[in-house]
């Protein structure tokens, strides 16, 4: 039988908002994280995931996301501080109107990598993350 390989980071209804500026930083808004059984990925930080055996792992990161202004918000997946190329972008037309994200792919990574996900906006915003999923399993 297969062993889980996991590690996930979550926010469930929020209501915090963190303020985004127009360079990447990194999303912080997370209330949990849980790692699977099978040690190969750890949820280290309220805000990181890191890898503890060298592998392929799906990354996934789902979210609903809102703020006070209509605005542009990109989403990336960074590993050790620098992009992996792995990214969307959210157009909110007017302020309050949530909007959906989904980022969805598989990554080479070694033993202490450690991913985040990082967002930008296309001017200062506050960004609320009502509910998000940001999780990797070894594949």
């Amino acid at each position: 039988m297969a062993r889980e390989r996991w590690a996930g980071l979550y926010a469930y209804n929020q209501s915090d908002a963190q303020e985004i500026g127009i360079s990447m930083e990194r999303l912080e808004l997370w209330d949990n994280a849980a790692d699977g059984p099978g040690a190969d990925a750890d949820a280290v930080t309220s805000y990181s995931l890191s890898v503890k055996q060298p592998g392929t792992y799906f990354i996934d990161f789902v979210a609903s996301v809102d703020g006070p202004n209509s605005s542009s918000f990109v989403f990336e997946v960074y590993k050790n501080g620098a992009s992996i190329g792995l990214g969307a972008e959210v157009v909110q037309p007017s302020a309050h109107h949530t909007q959906q994200v989904s980022i969805i792919g598989a990554y080479a990574l070694k033993s202490s990598d450690v991913l985040s996900i990082y967002v930008r906006a296309d001017a200062e915003r506050l960004l609320t993350l009502r509910y998000g999923q940001f999780g990797i399993m070894s594949m």
